[in-house]
């Protein structure tokens, strides 16, 4: 079941979310105002108000909008440097449990800190661990979403992040060059053939599970207009979020691969594209497995 953001058609039983939702009484009638003194510079600076309010660790419990405790696990997905560490941080920052070890410390490639548990590298072997995460945000590159538990016991709610694939490979060589000093030799247009085919098998791949709703949301969207964007979540998690400072929480400066087009330049998968052992390779090298 899928909801998205933008104005890609789809089928089936999915639901869709608006365009751009022009307010939710409901949700923001619940939305703590920060104090005017604290100003753009204050609130994003190192060691600023917002670094101090998110914190990565898990919260209060928190409630739908019904008032019931929520029961199901929120997974922040997509391919890597595609935007998932920012959203769970806006998560975070909201008001949600994150489910998180700070194991991997922020660095020159995540300076906000890239919220990930280290068991997720482990989810094909273990998933048992995951009814841990009911009611918290847990973060899950989409090349391992397939080895999520689907027995019935657990429902889930995906956010999966979208980029530019030009982008996300630019993002991802930049950062392979400083983890592994140019031992990465994997050519950008295998990679992308093989996330290209990767996104359409997994996108239909979600689309057939009962136990899973899906939203995509665009990179360049929330950068664009973070606060329809945390509306838009907290209508599709149906939470009581705190949007203001999920858009605080985002960081314009750290779009720093930018490629400036609207859609990808017509790329088509080719058949005889390498299997996705290469994606899995990316993963070890970035350090997602």
């Amino acid at each position: 079941m899928t909801e998205k953001t933008d104005s890609t058609p789809h089928s089936g039983k999915e639901k869709r979310l608006p365009a751009a939702l022009t307010g939710n009484d409901k949700l923001n009638s619940i939305n703590v105002c920060l104090p005017k003194i604290l100003n753009q510079q204050i609130l994003k600076g190192k060691g600023g108000f917002m670094d101090q309010l998110c914190t990565g660790r898990a919260s209060d419990e928190i409630f739908t909008t019904s008032g019931t405790v929520r029961n199901f696990i929120t997974v922040v997905s997509g391919l890597p440097r595609s935007g998932t560490s920012m959203m769970m941080k806006m998560l975070d920052c909201g008001g949600m449990p994150v489910l998180t070890d700070n194991l991997r410390k922020p660095d020159p490639d995540n300076p906000k800190g890239y919220y990930e548990l280290e068991r997720v590298k482990d989810l094909q072997r273990d998933n048992s661990w995951l009814q841990e995460a009911r009611g918290k945000a847990v973060k899950i590159v989409s090349p391992i979403l397939q080895h999520l538990k689907l027995d019935n016991t657990l429902k889930y709610k995906i956010i999966f992040m979208l980029r530019d694939i030009d982008e996300i490979l630019a993002s991802q060589r930049k950062m392979a060059d400083r983890l592994v000093q140019g031992a990465d030799s994997i050519k950008d247009h295998i990679l992308k053939q093989n996330y290209t085919r990767h996104l359409e098998e997994i996108q239909t791949w979600l689309e057939r599970k009962e136990d899973v709703d899906v939203m995509y949301v665009n990179y360049r969207d929330v950068l664009s207009d973070p606060l329809s964007t945390a509306t838009d979540i907290c209508k599709f998690l149906d939470m009581n979020l705190n949007t203001r400072r999920m858009a605080y929480a985002t960081d314009s400066s750290l779009y720093r691969q930018r490629v400036d087009k609207q859609e990808d330049s017509g790329f088509t998968v080719q058949q005889d594209a390498p299997e996705n052992e290469v994606i899995m390779e990316r993963l070890k090298h970035l350090g997602y497995l």
